[in-house]
């Protein structure tokens, strides 16, 4: 499963602006309906659910084993103009809604949440050609 299926209509995402990082991290997702998803899952032997801002208080209680992808905010920027370049129309607006909505955004997520300690993992992935795991401390 993934967050994304759980995602606020458009209206809800951007109520605030379409370059807020508040808007971006508050409003993205709607978080009850992904939680009841997810227990209706509960019998199932391994239920894996991707996606950002997974490690929030409203979903964090439902995770067994927590995996933090863990990538610079450069890096996510690059790959981000690369994947999504012309996504906004353009690569500079693309280029301006990563930097003033999606990533101050997981700043505040980061802040809030903490999720690199709340992982019982963590995946470097800055180095496609490189990655390493990290066990967290239990």
């Amino acid at each position: 499963m993934s967050v994304d299926s759980f995602l606020h209509p458009r209206s809800k995402r951007y109520q605030h602006g379409d370059f807020s990082p508040e808007g971006y991290y508050r409003d993205s997702f709607d978080y009850q309906a992904a939680r009841i998803a997810i227990e209706s899952h509960a019998s199932c032997a391994i239920l894996l659910f991707e996606g950002i801002f997974l490690f929030r208080p409203e979903l964090n209680s439902l995770w067994d084993f927590r995996i933090f992808v863990d990538i610079s905010f450069e890096t996510s920027l690059a790959r981000a103009l690369h994947r999504d370049g012309l996504r906004f129309g353009n690569v500079q607006t693309t280029r301006e809604k990563y930097q003033r909505r999606y990533l101050p955004g997981q700043g505040i997520y980061f802040a809030e949440a903490d999720p690199k300690s709340l992982a019982d993992v963590i995946v470097h992935n800055d180095d496609l050609d490189n990655v390493t795991l990290s066990l967290t401390a239990p």
